[in-house]
């Protein structure tokens, strides 16, 4: 409109004759004239984005900063979101009702007190039968629930939940067990913190700082194979999440590689002589998908087939065997990876080669000390991102406090989505220019 048009033009210092016509017009009314003084106070809001500085930031987050991956990802969504979630400690105020946050929680507690119950019993996941599987499942829902009691059966509306939750979480260990048994990888772990025990080397910062990361690795799967130690990690999402290699290279999805790094690490401190390497890293998404059209005596298929992970392997051949060996030709059913009729994995499926998989690695170390670095300088820029329909003022809670509005002439920053190979030949060429550099 123009009105919109002219507070943007403002900024610039370039409102036109029309827009100062309007301007007369409106200030004739109060009313008018009331919400004319609210968009040009906004529109004059100096946007100097120079930040807080080293000093303040010191102050604010300490010389010794402890992240989370979730941190450094909403910082690179958007710096000044970040500081006023760390560094101002705004929050939303708490509501007591049972959210899908809630159900997710309970979720990962279940599914870590059922492969805890397992390794403690020493008995083997692919190994359970049905009823077994089942009752296991039951027993460790009603022991996590034990811990949210008060929330879930105050309302009648919960108690269904209850019900849910037990249907989900035997479907859930279901499809895990499934996805395991064609394979050679066995759990290892479950919930791992990388906090103390693992990964206790700090990241060191520009300007003399230091970062440590802090985190729960929901699974760790091991293949030991010809004397090598192939490691996969297995995140549980109820979300939607899946695997973005561009959102990954602009630092707004750095869980998974994050944590495949903690976990090769630590598992090369206890193999110090022997080969450790990433087999996979996979995000499992909690659900009860729809399946209609399914051939009859195939509907298990179906429905495992829309449970398998999303994530990224390794795509060697001697590899996906470790994962699928049943796996000849067309598309699997534990694993996001398909072959061609050569026997490769297709150009859709969700493999890289060990060697794209280690520039991986090492792009995504870099890229959380750089972000690190910006967040001691005090960068506080209200620069969110977009990419696609995506962007993070999306589910921002403060928008009224930044007041980012493109009507009046505010930009976000765009992303642009690009395809897996690109990806990740860029991230080869930061590689090798880091090492020319050295």
């Amino acid at each position: 409109s123009l009105l919109f048009e002219g507070l943007s033009g403002m900024r610039k210092n370039l409102p036109s004759a029309e827009f100062r016509g309007l301007v007369r017009w409106m200030r004739e009314s109060p009313e008018k004239s009331r919400e004319l003084d609210r968009l040009l106070l906004a529109s004059r809001s100096y946007r100097q984005n120079i930040g807080i500085g080293r000093v303040i930031a010191g102050k604010l987050y300490g010389m010794t900063l402890v992240n989370s991956v979730t941190r450094l990802e909403e910082f690179a969504g958007c710096p000044y979101r970040h500081f006023l979630d760390y560094g101002l400690g705004l929050q939303e105020r708490e509501e007591f009702v049972f959210t899908a946050a809630d159900f997710g929680t309970i979720m990962h507690e279940a599914l870590e007190y059922f492969t805890r119950s397992l390794g403690r019993d020493h008995r083997e996941w692919a190994a359970l039968s049905g009823p077994e599987r089942d009752a296991l499942a039951d027993t460790a829902l009603e022991n996590v629930l034990g811990n949210h009691s008060g929330l879930l059966y105050s309302t009648a509306r919960n108690t269904a939940m209850v019900s849910r939750l037990r249907k989900m979480l035997r479907q859930t260990v279901w499809a895990l067990q499934e996805q395991l048994k064609p394979g050679e990888f066995r759990p290892e772990s479950a919930e791992t913190s990388f906090s103390g025990r693992m990964r206790d080397a700090r990241y060191f910062l520009e300007g003399g700082a230091q970062m440590k990361l802090t985190g729960r690795i929901d699974r760790v799967d091991e293949c030991v194979q010809d004397g090598r130690h192939y490691l996969k990690i297995i995140d549980y999402k109820t979300g939607e999440t899946r695997l973005d290699l561009t959102r990954l290279y602009h630092g707004l999805q750095l869980q998974l590689p994050v944590y495949m790094q903690a976990v090769l690490e630590e598992e090369q401190k206890k193999y110090p002589r022997e080969s450790v390497e990433p087999g996979a890293m996979f995000y499992y998404h909690i659900r009860d998908p729809f399946i209609e059209n399914a051939e009859p005596g195939m509907e298990k298929a179906a429905l495992l087939k829309e449970l398998r992970p999303d994530g990224l392997l390794r795509s060697e051949n001697a590899i996906v065997r470790l994962f699928d060996r049943d796996l000849v030709s067309g598309a699997s059913l534990v694993i996001p990876v398909s072959l061609n009729k050569g026997g490769e994995p297709s150009r859709n499926s969700a493999s890289a080669a060990g060697e794209d998989f280690r520039a991986l690695l090492a792009y995504t170390d870099r890229e959380v000390k750089r972000l690190g670095s910006r967040m001691m300088c005090g960068e506080t820029a209200v620069s969110p991102y977009r990419m696609g329909d995506q962007t993070a003022c999306g589910y921002c809670p403060y928008r009224p406090v930044c007041q980012f509005d493109e009507r009046l002439g505010d930009r976000y920053r765009q992303i642009r989505k690009e395809e897996k190979c690109a990806v990740l030949e860029k991230m080869r060429k930061a590689g090798d220019q880091e090492e020319n550099q050295r």
